[in-house]
């Protein structure tokens, strides 16, 4: 596994007190008794493989909370994760991986999409405004959950009309990309970065000023992970 000993220890995984108060706030540990965060680390500072555990973790910062040693657990299996894609290993994707695939397509830097069809007339948008709105894959959403009625589309319309109802007509991309959080939690850093840049690229070119998006994981990914 290809792991930079360095970045292991700025997560301060060498500070463990072997205190196991990770375990007991996690979630996950409640459920699979054989999965720990402190055993993760201590993989980690081994170098052997915790591969198959990695991917059972929520991110959700239990165990990043209630370290005394303020260990970064989270940051920690991000660089796992990353190490481990380099070997080309991966865990399980839900939904069979198709929202992955399709993330990975839109790596490509000569792809058209048709993801407009959303818009309504009632919907006044600007190619020009201060103000971008970041659809994300909530288009794709509902060709893919059809049979649930998700109708994640409706998110996006009223999303615009809100904006409409403050005189915003905000830009919208007909061609932008994923957001790439996925690819970025599950250590895929170099697919995240290609959809990362393609973005920026036309985030520049709109001439925007402000982007807003109605997806937490997009808001996070462009207002943190971008950076």
């Amino acid at each position: 596994m290809q792991i930079d000993f360095k970045r292991i220890q700025e997560t301060h995984a060498f500070s463990c007190l072997s205190c196991g108060k990770c375990t007991g706030a996690c979630p996950v540990s409640r459920y699979a008794h054989t999965f720990s965060p402190r055993q993760i680390l201590n993989h980690s500072i081994y170098n052997t493989n915790p591969a198959e555990e990695l991917w059972s973790c929520l991110t959700c910062k239990q165990c990043d909370e209630i370290c005394p040693s303020d260990i970064k657990y989270i940051e920690l299996i991000q660089l796992l994760r990353a190490g481990i894609g380099i070997e080309g290993r991966r865990g399980t994707c839900s939904h069979g991986g198709i929202l992955e695939s399709i993330s990975r397509i839109m790596t490509s830097s000569g792809l058209t999409q048709n993801r407009m069809n959303w818009l309504t007339k009632d919907l006044k948008t600007s190619p020009d405004s201060e103000y971008l709105y970041f659809v994300g894959c909530l288009p794709y959403f509902d060709v893919l959950f059809e049979d649930l009625n998700v109708n994640a589309a409706e998110i996006a319309r009223s999303t615009v009309k809100i904006l409409n109802s403050f005189g915003i007509k905000p830009q919208i991309l007909a061609n932008e990309k994923c957001c790439g959080h996925d690819f970025y939690w599950n250590g895929d850093i170099k697919n995240f970065k290609q959809l990362a840049q393609a973005n920026l690229k036309m985030f520049t070119k709109s001439g925007a000023k402000k982007i807003i998006t109605s997806c937490p994981e997009c808001y996070r990914t462009l207002a943190i992970d971008y950076q």
